[in-house]
């Protein structure tokens, strides 16, 4: 059954993403005064879509808001818990969609550092 919800979000956010890309992966955020670099949304749990998607264990959807305009920062914001996407996926049993979120992050940081 969540094989089946991942794949119908999926299609639905691939059908209606503008091709111009858009903010859904971005929230209301403060900068986090302990870690100026980290974002951290004030009012909710699920601050972004792929908060949500991480923390259902949504693979496929996942997946594609990984390749969208805002998933580097959503992917470093920190939920009104204190969670990123990789942290809410990893409580909820979704090891392996942690994982990926983690690799992503990482990849993401040394092609930073390859360009400094």
């Amino acid at each position: 059954c969540k094989d089946k919800i991942d794949e119908q979000l999926t299609q639905q956010f691939l059908r209606n993403s503008p091709k111009m890309g858009f903010s859904i992966l971005r929230g209301t955020t403060v900068k986090n005064l302990e870690n100026p670099n980290c974002l951290k949304e004030t009012s909710c749990d699920f601050p972004t879509l792929l908060h949500f998607s991480a923390h259902h264990g949504l693979a496929r959807l996942t997946s594609v808001l990984l390749e969208c305009p805002g998933a580097v920062s959503a992917n470093q914001m920190r939920n009104c818990s204190d969670m990123t996407p990789a942290e809410l996926a990893q409580v909820n049993g979704n090891i392996s969609l942690a994982n990926r979120l983690h690799n992503f992050q990482v990849s993401v940081f040394n092609v930073k550092e390859l360009i400094l």
